[in-house]
């Protein structure tokens, strides 16, 4: 335990203070998350199926928790975690504690992200505010899928967050083994756990785990592999759900018709913008530094593959939404950010107090109108929500959810 603490360690005072000031920022708009639209479904026991699966009985306790939770991994999707963990935080009304945790875990990925950056930069901070920055420009539909509700906040940031803690731990085993049995048994855990997280993420994790091991089968210790197939397991139990197939034998438009996939791919295209600018890159690159850019690509082949089948899942899926494309610009900011500092750390150390009071300026000036922005629409929410809880008055909400 303590081997892996040090890996994990943050050792300049600097760096504390910038995380905690990144974490005052996004709690700061963390403020105006309202509880809305899927928040008030999960507050109840799930029955019937999503619209009208309400039962107008509030969850009361864990159990309610797990009998809601097994009747949707067969009737609804394969979450299971996720969505208990939505239903707890719901049902209590727990939105005060949400909001500090929110910020908590966001800052847990800045730093996920920045350890698994940093091995690519020079002792600096410029990692920091790059990261910090591409996060805020181009994580797909920010302001739901991190700042939205608690549904959202949790199926994206949170699972955004042990995602990436995981690639951390998979990336130490490759380096080091594990020796103490209690630490161990907890990365089994934690690694099974994650799996089981979110299928958008999980599918593409798992495939280039195992895509990993093929390649590298004579170096890839005992460890390892146990990690890998745990994760595996973990992402089949999320994505086998009976619910699952419930849902993709009544979808219409699941049939295979190449235009209906011609279609997806467009709209899935159109959305990505991270991914592009890292492709793009890397194709100019390859042409003056075709070594170095196969080395990279070696080296990052578990982001680069699972990058690549979440594309290929989001289409067959039918993706309808950005927000289902975090996984894929999540994966390629980290990418793109560790070849920025892979080719041009050098020149970019150089002109360090420049890129860093850039990076600040850009945000302060993105950040201003959005906060006031949120701040003006949760205000609106607000009058109208009281209104709504006003007697005789329906307004809003429907009654079983005063």
């Amino acid at each position: 335990m303590i081997q892996f603490c040090k890996c994990i360690n943050i050792k300049s005072y600097n760096r504390i203070i910038l995380f905690m000031g990144f974490f005052i920022i996004f709690f700061l708009l963390n403020r105006f998350s309202p509880f809305i639209n899927d928040d008030f479904y999960y507050a109840f026991i799930m029955e019937d199926g999503f619209g009208n699966s309400i039962t107008h009985k509030p969850i009361e306790s864990f159990n309610d928790i797990l009998a809601s939770q097994t009747w949707a991994y067969h009737n609804h999707n394969g979450r299971f975690i996720v969505h208990s963990l939505v239903q707890l935080f719901c049902s209590q009304n727990l939105i005060s504690t949400f909001r500090i945790l929110n910020s908590l875990l966001f800052i847990f990925l800045l730093i996920g992200i920045c350890k698994i950056v940093r091995k690519n930069c020079l002792n600096n901070n410029l990692d920091i505010f790059v990261t910090g920055l591409l996060l805020f420009l181009f994580i797909p539909m920010m302001g739901t899928s991190f700042l939205g509700n608690i549904s959202c906040a949790i199926n994206y940031l949170w699972t955004s967050c042990a995602i990436i803690w995981f690639i951390i731990l998979w990336e130490f085993c490759i380096e080091k083994e594990i020796h103490s049995k209690l630490t161990l048994l907890l990365a089994c855990i934690y690694s099974l756990f994650c799996g089981a997280l979110q299928e958008s993420f999980s599918i593409g994790i798992s495939a280039a785990l195992l895509l990993y091991c093929i390649i590298n089968y004579y170096k890839v210790n005992k460890q390892t592999l146990f990690i890998c197939i745990l994760f595996v397991l973990g992402c089949c139990f999320v994505t086998f759900a009976p619910a699952n197939f419930s849902r993709l034998a009544s979808d219409e438009s699941s049939g295979f018709e190449i235009m209906n996939y011609i279609l997806r791919l467009v709209r899935v295209a159109l959305s990505l913008r991270v991914f592009w600018i890292l492709n793009l890159s890397l194709i100019i690159l390859s042409f003056i530094k075709k070594h170095e850019i196969l080395s990279f690509i070696r080296h990052n082949l578990v982001l680069i593959a699972a990058t690549y089948v979440n594309i290929l899942f989001a289409i067959i899926i039918a993706c309808t939404g950005k927000h289902q494309l975090v996984s894929i610009e999540l994966f390629s900011i980290i990418l793109l950010t560790k070849l920025i500092f892979s080719y041009w750390r050098n020149e970019l150390f150089k002109h360090y107090y420049l890129i860093c009071i850039s990076c600040c300026l850009i945000q302060t000036l993105l950040y201003i109108p959005i906060y006031f922005y949120r701040q003006q629409i949760y205000n609106a929410y607000t009058i109208a929500l009281n209104r709504a809880k006003a007697p005789y008055n329906q307004e809003i909400i429907a009654e079983e959810y005063e």
